[in-house]
């Protein structure tokens, strides 16, 4: 018989995969994204990178706390600030509606930083980005 909160018991499931909620979200929204920075990033532009970069579950099986990092790249400032208010508005709404996902469900919601534009002294021209960082409390759906 399994003890209550055995992690070996049947009935338990390990924590969403927050880089797949973060895709099934902006999926639904038909934002073109990424979990990873790669090459040819000019060619799919525009195009948001978003992962999980900390946080904690404060509960090994029913929440985890995500922090989470945007970046929306565009060939011109207008379109990459429009993608990370898409990507912003995105995530709120899928907190409010308490929208369900396959991998699970956003149950907080939280801006740390507001997106603001990034630049480098060596940014490639007509290379724009919004960045900004939020944190969600996410449960299972099961």
């Amino acid at each position: 018989m399994p003890i209550p909160g055995d992690l070996q018991s049947p009935e338990l499931q390990p924590l969403p995969d927050v880089d797949r909620l973060i895709h099934e979200v902006l999926s639904g929204r038909g934002v073109k994204h990424v979990t990873e920075l790669g090459q040819g990033l000019k060619g799919q532009m525009p195009i948001c990178v978003a992962w999980r970069f900390g946080g904690a579950a404060p509960h090994p099986v029913l929440l985890d706390s995500a922090n989470v990092i945007t970046q929306c790249w565009a060939a011109n400032k207008v379109d990459a600030w429009t993608l990370a208010a898409t990507v912003r508005l995105s995530f709120y709404e899928a907190w409010r509606k308490q929208r369900v996902y396959p991998s699970g469900k956003l149950n907080s919601y939280a801006e740390l930083s507001a997106p603001a534009e990034l630049r480098e002294e060596d940014q490639p021209d007509n290379t724009f980005c919004y960045a900004a960082t939020y944190e969600f409390r996410i449960r299972p759906i099961s």
